[in-house]
């Protein structure tokens, strides 16, 4: 995306300089909150990933732009609940409870318990 793009419903969020934008298959129809739009995160391989533009009923986007390149491919895991985003750390995003944001997940992604 170029300097100023436009991301997500109501174009919520403009890009600050060329980016490159990353889509995964998640959404508030998965039980991921829509107060997670522009301030929530992920991570990829350990990188802190920010979520960019409104959480929509099947997808979101994420800034990609600073990971290595080598990081960015199609079918690369992202950690959306784990041991650098705990469920605590997620509630307090949005003000709710690590339960709260464990008992909203719906069952249409890859779930791993260790």
């Amino acid at each position: 995306m170029t300097l100023d793009s436009h991301i997500g419903y109501n174009m919520t969020f403009t890009t600050k300089r060329d980016s490159v934008i990353a889509t995964l298959p998640l959404g508030y129809a998965d039980g991921y909150s829509c107060n997670f739009s522009n301030q929530g995160e992920v991570f990829i391989n350990g990188y802190s990933v920010p979520i960019v533009g409104r959480i929509s009923m099947d997808l979101i986007n994420i800034d990609v732009t600073d990971l290595p390149p080598s990081d960015i491919f199609l079918g690369q895991e992202a950690e959306i609940i784990g041991n650098h985003c705990t469920p605590d750390k997620i509630a307090s995003i949005i003000g709710t409870i690590g339960y709260e944001v464990l008992t909203s997940l719906g069952n249409r992604y890859k779930r791993i318990y260790k």
